[in-house]
């Protein structure tokens, strides 16, 4: 083994480096002046953007939508909707409900919080399988109003977005100020 090695070292040694360093056949050295990361973004983006527009121009291949009345439409890109659904992953047809189902403690109810305008509170529905949704109902405190339902963010809960709990600017409870202007 000690031989080998010691071979191998001499013919490594011995190789003249500007050998080693010839460019391949039909290639040249990459010579890029300043970030090369900016440089792959930026050929990445153009790339993207050609995509982009070629498949804008291919689409009406694959979509042939009858846009003679709404119906016929639905009936048109009823195979391209499928298609994307199964490439996003939703394979799974939705539970239909006929109601919401109100969720309460035993110390406060169902009832999350209240202003002058709306009242607050956590429903759930069913989704696919056993899988549900949850939310606020802002019930509106006048006759006659509309419910608006808050749904979690990544990053905001329903009672943020309600103005019912702290960590949102006031502009951002966009769910209150729907409740609260009119469309209740």
């Amino acid at each position: 083994m000690r031989s080998f090695l010691l071979i191998l070292a001499t013919l490594l040694a011995s190789t003249p480096t500007n050998i080693i360093a010839q460019p391949l056949p039909n290639t040249k050295a990459l010579k890029l002046e300043g970030d090369i990361a900016s440089h792959l973004v930026d050929g990445v983006d153009r790339f993207l953007l050609k995509q982009l527009d070629h498949s804008i121009t291919a689409r009406s291949r694959y979509w042939n939508r009858d846009t003679s009345s709404a119906a016929a439409y639905s009936k048109s890109v009823a195979p391209n909707r499928a298609r994307l659904a199964e490439i996003t992953g939703v394979v799974d047809s939705r539970v239909a409900f006929n109601d919401l189902e109100v969720i309460g403690g035993t110390s406060n109810g169902p009832v999350q919080g209240s202003s002058a305008t709306f009242e607050a509170i956590k429903i759930r529905w069913p989704v696919i399988r056993n899988i549900h949704g949850v939310g606020l109902m802002l019930k509106p405190t006048k006759p006659n109003g509309k419910y608006v339902i808050a749904v979690p963010d990544a990053d905001h809960t329903p009672e943020m977005i309600s103005g019912l709990a702290p960590g949102l600017a006031v502009s951002q409870q966009y769910a209150r100020h729907l409740a609260e202007n009119g469309f209740t």
